[in-house]
C-alpha cells in the first residue's frame, strides 16, 4: 500500500516540475505560452495518464519512462506555445536550471531545519523535495496574478536571463566547492556555515533581480501616470477654452440679434440679409455640438472634433450613452480618449470611407459598449491580448494596457476583432462599480 501511494507522489512531483518548469517559462523568460488554470489542468491530467501508462507498460525501465516524460514536455510546450515554437523548446534548458535552483534553495532551507533526516522511499527524498515543488509552483501563481507581472515588467532581460542561468549553472560547482573542504571544521558547523551562504547567496540574486523588476515597473507605471495627467489636463484645459468660447460667442450673438433688429426696423432689409450671410459664414464652423446625452463623452468627441474633420471622419452615436453613468470622469475619459484616438489613427491608415461608430446597449443587469472603424492588416496578439501596432517605443502599447486596466477595475469584459476590413472592440460591464 505504501509503494503505491509513494509511486504516486512521485508522479504527483513530476506534474509540479513540469508545471513550474512552463510557468518560469512563461513569467521569467517571456515565452508566448497558454499557460491558463484550464490548459494546465488539462495537462497535468493527460500527463498524470501517460506516466501511469508508462510505468504499468515499462516498469524498472528508468530511462524510457524518463524519455517518454520529457517527450511528452516538448510536446505540450509546442502545443502551448503560440509562436516562436522552437525558441521556446530551446528556452526550456535555461528554464530548467532555474527550476532545479529554485529547488536546491527549498532543499537547502530543509537542511537547515532538519528534513534531510527524514528519508521517503527509495529514492530518498526529503520532505523538503515535496514541499519544494507545490511551494514553488504556489508562488508562481500568486506572482503571475500580480500587477508587475501584467506589466510584462517581470520578464528577464536577455542579459538577466544569461546571467541568471549561468549562476544557477555554477552554482551547485560552488556547493561541490564548498563540500571539498569537509573536514577542516566540525561537521555541523561546517554544514551550517555552507549552507548559510547558499542561501544568502540565492536570495542576494533573487531579490537583486526582483528589485531591478519592481524598479522598472514602478518607472514605468510613474511615466503612464504622467503620460495620462498630461492628456487629462489638455483634454480639460480644451474643454474650458472651449466652454469660454461658447459664453463668448452667446454674449456676442445676443449683441449681433439686436443690431440686426435694429436693420429691420429701420427697414433696410438688404444690408440686413448681407450682415446675417456674413454672420453664418464666420460662425458656422467654430462651434461643435455634440450631444450623445452624456456630458463626459460630449466633452471628449468636442475635442476630437478636430481631429475627425481633418481625417474626414464620419461620427455615428447610437444607443444608450447616455447611460454610461458609473465611471469616474478620470477613467471615463482615459478609456474614451484612448479608444477615439486609435479609431482616428485606423481611419487615418485606410483608403475610402472613414468613420467611427459608437453603441451602446442597457440592460437590468449590463451595459455594452461597442467601437467600430476601418482598418487595414491584421491584428497582433501576445498572451490572448491586442498588442499596439505603434513603433514609438515610449508609446507601444501604453493607451491599450491603460484601457484594459480600466475595463478590468470596472468588472468588465472585452472582445476585439476585425470582420470585412472593419476593427470591432465590444465591451460588457456586467455590474456597475469599481473594484477599488
Amino acid at each position: 500500500m505504501m509503494d503505491i501511494v509513494l509511486e504516486i507522489a512521485s508522479i504527483l512531483l513530476n506534474m509540479f516540475s513540469m508545471l513550474n518548469i512552463w510557468m518560469i517559462m512563461s513569467l521569467l523568460f517571456g515565452c508566448d505560452m497558454r499557460v491558463t488554470p484550464r490548459n494546465l489542468a488539462i495537462a497535468s491530467g493527460i500527463f498524470v495518464l501517460v506516466n501511469v501508462l508508462s510505468l504499468l507498460i515499462f516498469d524498472g525501465e528508468d530511462m524510457i519512462i524518463t524519455a517518454i516524460i520529457f517527450a511528452y514536455n516538448a510536446l505540450v510546450t509546442l502545443i502551448l506555445t503560440n509562436k516562436n515554437r522552437i525558441k521556446t523548446l530551446l528556452l526550456e534548458i535555461p528554464a530548467m536550471f532555474v527550476y532545479v535552483q529554485f529547488c536546491q534553495f527549498f532543499i537547502l532551507i530543509g537542511k537547515l531545519v532538519g528534513c534531510d533526516k527524514y528519508l521517503i522511499g527509495e529514492e530518498g527524498l526529503t520532505p523538503a523535495d515535496y514541499i519544494g515543488d507545490i511551494l514553488l509552483f504556489a508562488i508562481l501563481i500568486l506572482l503571475s496574478k500580480t500587477k508587475v507581472a501584467k506589466g510584462k515588467s517581470i520578464q528577464l532581460t536577455i542579459g538577466e536571463g544569461v546571467l541568471l542561468t549561468l549562476f544557477c549553472i555554477f552554482s551547485p560547482l560552488i556547493v561541490q566547492g564548498l563540500e571539498w573542504f569537509e573536514g577542516m571544521a566540525h561537521d555541523s558547523i561546517y554544514k551550517l556555515a555552507w549552507i548559510w551562504f547558499m542561501i544568502i547567496l540565492n536570495v542576494a540574486v533573487i531579490y537583486a533581480i526582483a528589485h531591478r523588476k519592481m524598479t522598472t515597473y514602478y518607472r514605468q507605471l510613474s511615466e503612464n501616470y504622467k503620460k495620462e495627467f498630461e492628456a487629462e489636463y489638455s483634454f480639460f484645459q480644451k474643454y474650458r477654452k472651449q466652454q469660454e468660447d461658447t459664453v463668448r460667442f452667446r454674449h456676442d450673438w445676443k449683441n449681433h440679434m439686436l443690431l440686426l433688429q435694429e436693420m429691420l426696423e429701420r427697414e433696410e432689409y438688404g444690408k440686413a440679409e448681407q450682415y446675417f450671410k456674413t454672420l453664418t459664414a464666420d460662425t458656422s464652423k467654430s462651434v461643435y455640438k455634440i450631444a450623445t446625452g452624456n456630458e463626459l463623452l460630449d466633452m471628449i468627441l468636442s475635442t476630437k472634433m478636430a481631429a475627425l474633420e481633418e481625417n474626414e471622419i464620419t461620427l455615428q452615436c447610437k444607443g444608450a450613452l447616455s447611460e454610461f453613468q458609473f465611471m469616474s470622469y478620470v477613467d471615463g475619459c482615459v478609456l474614451f480618449s484612448n479608444l477615439i484616438d486609435n479609431a482616428v489613427e485606423g481611419n487615418a491608415k485606410v483608403e475610402g470611407m472613414h468613420y467611427i461608430s459608437l453603441t451602446a446597449k442597457k440592460t437590468e443587469s449590463l451595459f455594452y459598449l461597442e467601437i467600430r472603424n476601418p482598418m487595414e492588416g491584421k491584428l497582433k496578439y501576445q498572451k490572448g491580448q491586442v498588442q499596439s501596432t505603434k513603433t514609438g517605443k515610449e508609446q507601444h502599447g501604453i493607451g491599450l494596457r491603460q484601457v484594459y486596466d480600466i475595463i478590468e477595475k470596472y468588472n468588465g469584459e472585452y472582445h476585439i476583432t476585425t470582420k470585412n476590413q472593419e476593427y470591432i472592440i465590444q465591451m460588457v460591464f456586467t455590474r456597475y462599480y469599481s473594484k477599488v
